[in-house]
Order: structure tokens, then C-alpha cells, then sequence
């Protein structure tokens, strides 16, 4: 027995392997279905912060032909290859647009005079927009790199416990998170924040498990990473220090039974915007 745990103790290239192979037969599906539930522990902040972090539930569907359609009830994308489209009372626009417009609402009402004539709720509803947005956009785009990135997110692998999802037997394999996967998680939709130097995340570490079917299909993807949030202050030399945990739960459901009606405005919009091939 103690030999037993002292080689389950470490990552093995079969294991790694076993985890690689079930992502891409996934993939080769061609199509699917991810239920992608976010949480996050921010230490003293109020719920509306963690879940501002966190993120909610998302759909994304994946189709054989790179079409993906995500969702987080409020937020809405269509999207194939490099083209996104975003829902909107104007009906379907490039999310480029959409979130170049926010940035600019965000810029005009970020003055003193703006602040005096009461444009703060304006200001900050556009800002909880981009958001939502970013939010939906790095937990979800695309859909298909929650099972691409499993071959390079983690240090290793290894064989764990057998869980049951559903009736059906799974091998869990788990493992530590590159440093990169652990950031990207932490990150959320802040990306921005980061690149401005508002934001650095230090003391970044990351854990995950992989649910593999007796099939050879991934099933659950959970990663949790951990680190401290460094918030900066443009207008003082202030800095705030505060920890943070983000947990992702990935289901992957439906594999190569996954269909999507794309509304013809939406296939039109989309292969109008798609590049022209060299």
C-alpha cells in the first residue's frame, strides 16, 4: 500500500497522456455543450464583489463547423473563428464595437465636470456592462479551449479516484496549474486592469481535476487558483493587498448531439466580417 500512494503521488506521462487524448476525442466530436459555473472567495468583500469576479453561469454551445453560441442569461454571443457577434436592443453587432463604445461612455463621464452634472450612474452602469462582457468573453471564448488548454495548463497529471456523474463511471486525474493558468483564472475580466498596471496578481498558485469516461470523453473539468490581488491607485501611491480565490466548474455535455439554431442575421453578419482567406 505505501508504495501504492508514493506512485500516485507523482505525474506520469501516461496520465497526461490519458487526459490529452480524451480532449481531443472530445474535440473530434465536433460539437458540444459546456455548463461553466464560476465562484470566487474574495477575503471582507460583499457578495456583489465576489460575484463581480466570479462571473455567473454560462452555456456555450460548440458546433462542427466553429460556430459557438455562449450565454450567461443576459449577455449573448455568436460567434465562428475570429467573428463575434453580441446581442444588443439594435439587434446583432461585432462585440468589438459594442465594447469600444462602453470604453468611450466610460472616458466622456470620467471628468470632474461630468461628476458635477450627476453622470456617475451613467458611468457605472456602462463600466458594470464591460464587465459583464469581458466576463462572459474570458470565461467562455471560445468554447472549445476549455478542452484545447488541457494539454498545456497543467505541470502534470495523475490518476486519482473513480467518481460517478450521472450513473457513469469517470477516472479523475488531477494536477498543479502552470503558473500562466492560475493568472488567466485570477484574471478574469480584468485583463485591462492588469495591462494598465491597476491590478497585479502575486502569490499565484492552481490546482485542477479532469473527469475522464469509460469512453475516452472528458466529462467535468474543475480548476481552482489562488493568489492576492495588488490594486493600484492612478490618483494616489496607495496600494491594497487582498486575497483571492477563483474556482471553475466545467461540464461537458452532449458531446456530438449538440444543435444550434443560427439565426440567418447572424450567419449573414458573421460571413460578411469573416476575413477573406490569403
Amino acid at each position: 500500500m505505501r508504495y501504492l500512494l508514493i506512485a500516485l503521488a507523482f505525474a506520469t506521462p501516461q496520465d497526461e497522456k490519458a487526459v490529452a487524448d480524451a480532449a481531443k476525442a472530445t474535440l473530434a466530436k465536433g460539437s458540444f455543450t459546456l455548463q461553466i459555473a464560476p465562484a470566487a472567495d474574495l477575503k471582507d468583500a460583499l457578495p456583489a464583489d465576489r460575484a463581480a469576479i466570479a462571473g455567473v453561469q454560462i452555456v456555450a454551445e460548440h458546433l462542427k463547423d466553429d460556430t459557438f453560441h455562449t450565454t450567461d442569461g443576459t449577455t449573448e454571443f455568436f460567434g465562428r473563428g475570429v467573428v463575434v457577434l453580441m446581442k444588443t436592443k439594435d439587434g446583432w453587432r461585432a462585440a468589438g464595437d459594442v465594447v469600444k463604445e462602453l470604453i468611450e461612455d466610460i472616458t466622456a463621464g470620467s471628468g470632474k465636470d461630468d461628476m458635477a452634472r450627476g453622470n456617475v450612474s451613467k458611468t457605472k452602469a456602462a463600466y458594470k456592462r464591460l464587465v459583464a462582457i469581458a466576463q462572459l468573453a474570458a470565461r467562455s471564448l471560445p468554447p472549445k479551449q476549455h478542452l484545447s488548454r488541457l494539454e498545456t495548463d497543467f505541470k502534470g497529471l495523475k490518476k486519482g479516484a473513480i467518481d460517478t456523474i450521472d450513473g457513469k463511471r469517470c477516472q479523475v486525474y488531477e494536477g498543479d496549474l502552470k503558473e500562466l493558468a492560475a493568472q488567466l483564472l485570477l484574471q478574469g475580466p480584468y485583463d485591462q486592469m492588469v495591462k494598465d498596471g491597476t491590478l497585479a496578481i502575486t502569490e499565484m498558485s492552481g490546482r485542477g481535476r479532469v473527469w475522464v469516461t469509460a469512453d475516452g470523453l472528458v466529462r467535468r473539468i474543475k480548476l481552482e487558483a489562488a493568489g492576492k490581488y495588488v490594486v493600484a491607485s492612478k490618483e494616489t501611491t496607495t496600494k491594497k493587498t487582498v486575497p483571492v480565490t477563483v474556482t471553475v466548474t466545467t461540464d461537458v455535455l452532449k458531446a456530438g448531439e449538440t444543435k444550434l439554431d443560427v439565426p440567418q442575421e447572424v450567419d449573414d453578419k458573421i460571413k460578411a466580417l469573416t476575413p477573406a482567406d490569403k
